[in-house]
C-alpha cells in the first residue's frame, strides 16, 4: 500500500522572506524621489546619467555628527560583459546653485555578472550644513567632462 503524501506547504521562512522582499521593493519604489535628513529640512537629490550607465537609486542621510552619508546604484546602460565604464562624481550644491564641494565615489558590483553597481561616500566636511541638494553625476567614457 502507497503512503499518502501531506500537500507540500511552503516553510514560514520562505513566506516570511518573500513578505519581506515584497516590503523592501515597495520602499524602493516610493523613496527615492525626496529624501528627508532632518525631520524639518528635505535635501533635494539630482541624479545625471550617462550614454554608459545611469544613477538608478541615491539616497543622502545625514549624521548626527554633521556627516553625510550618499549611497546608491549605478546600471549599464548596455548589454556587454564587464564593468560599467566611467566615474561618479558627488557634488554638494548650496541655495544659489554653487558647488560647496565636488568629488569622486567609487563604485562596485557586488557579482561579476551583476548589471548594477552600488556606491556608498560619507562625507565630512564643515560646509555640510549648508547643503540644500546634491548632484549624483555618471560621467560615461564619450562624455566631455572626462
Amino acid at each position: 500500500m502507497k503512503q499518502q503524501r501531506k500537500p507540500a506547504t511552503a516553510p514560514k521562512a520562505v513566506v516570511r522572506n518573500i513578505i519581506f522582499g515584497t516590503g523592501l521593493a515597495l520602499l524602493g519604489a516610493f523613496g527615492t524621489h525626496a529624501v528627508y535628513a532632518d525631520a524639518d529640512r528635505a535635501l533635494d537629490v539630482q541624479r545625471v546619467s550617462s550614454n554608459n550607465g545611469r544613477v538608478v537609486w541615491a539616497q543622502v542621510q545625514r549624521a548626527a555628527d554633521g556627516q553625510l552619508r550618499v549611497s546608491g546604484w549605478v546600471e549599464k546602460r548596455f548589454n556587454a560583459r564587464g564593468r560599467i565604464p566611467g566615474e561618479l562624481r558627488i557634488e554638494l550644491l548650496a541655495n544659489d546653485g554653487s558647488v560647496i564641494e565636488q568629488m569622486n565615489a567609487p563604485y562596485y558590483r557586488h557579482r561579476a555578472k551583476s548589471r548594477r553597481a552600488f556606491f556608498d561616500r560619507y562625507i565630512a566636511s564643515p560646509e555640510t550644513q549648508q547643503v540644500s541638494s546634491v548632484r549624483i553625476t555618471h560621467i560615461g567614457l564619450q562624455s566631455p567632462q572626462f
